[in-house]
């Protein structure tokens, strides 16, 4: 029954990949339609956890009309500024994350933090992947090195985990399958610097332990909410993987900082 339960995980994961990075090549268009759907979706998950409400047609309501102004008006730059507004939402939720009583109140405040911690981000990757020659290859690095920081921590933790990264929040976790995280996610940005040298080694490294930490933290902080609130997964929509925002977590939160190491 394990190995079945194994193969299925893994047929899913596979389709499910697939799909994503063939949304991220086919061109723009498909990319920032990526973008929206994981936004879109990891809101309604964080503010049906969060909340305990279905709101799930304001919220699409909030995404459709934040994207449809931005394509209505064209804008080909948005003021840099607003690259670092999210970070608000960064800080109240890592409070939050070693904050031993848990005591942050999201269902008050899951509409307003869901626009920052989400819309304003998805929005501005949309914007640089519309705008720049090069959007559709930082959204495509951007999530291998998610997904292999990931794969480390998975592989890392099963072989060699024996001491908690952070138990009150998850249990699961190892400092070992963190710092294998953190090797592997490294090893794959050198290998990226082989395959496309428009920046030297030592960006790539420096962008990849980004990704690596910045993913880690984000992370842990939807393990912190969904332990608060009694939920294993944040929904059903990939048998054996839970819901978007538990696939995307990592992404959700590191997409500012993407940006800002990009371009500054």
């Amino acid at each position: 029954m394990a190995i079945k339960g194994l193969r299925k995980r893994s047929i899913t994961a596979l389709f499910f990949g697939a799909i994503v990075l063939s949304l991220i090549l086919i061109n723009n268009t498909t990319g920032i339609l990526l973008m929206g759907l994981i936004g879109a979706g990891c809101a309604i998950e964080y503010d049906t956890v969060s909340s305990g409400k279905n709101r799930i047609v304001l919220i699409l309501g909030l995404f459709l009309i934040s994207f449809g102004i931005y394509f209505y008006y064209n804008w080909p730059e948005l003021p840099s500024y607003l690259l670092f507004i999210p970070f608000i939402s960064h800080i109240v939720l890592v409070f939050f994350l070693f904050d031993e009583g848990a005591r942050f109140p999201h269902h008050q405040y899951s509409l307003p933090l869901l626009l920052l911690y989400l819309l304003l981000p998805v929005l501005t990757m949309s914007n640089h992947i519309w705008n720049n020659s090069d959007g559709k290859t930082l959204l495509l690095f951007t999530i291998l090195l998610i997904w292999i920081s990931d794969t480390g921590a998975y592989l890392g933790g099963n072989l060699m985990g024996k001491n908690k990264l952070m138990s009150r929040v998850s249990p699961n976790k190892t400092i070992e399958g963190f710092l294998s995280a953190g090797f592997l996610c490294c090893m794959a940005g050198i290998a990226i610097y082989f395959y496309q040298d428009s920046r030297t080694i030592w960006w790539w490294i420096s962008f990849s332990a980004m990704i690596w930490i910045v993913g880690s933290v984000g992370d842990l902080i939807q393990s912190a909410i969904k332990r608060k609130y009694s939920v294993k997964d944040s929904g059903n929509i990939l048998p054996g993987h839970g819901g978007v925002w538990d696939r995307f977590d990592s992404f959700v939160m590191v997409i500012p900082y993407v940006l800002i190491w990009v371009n500054f």
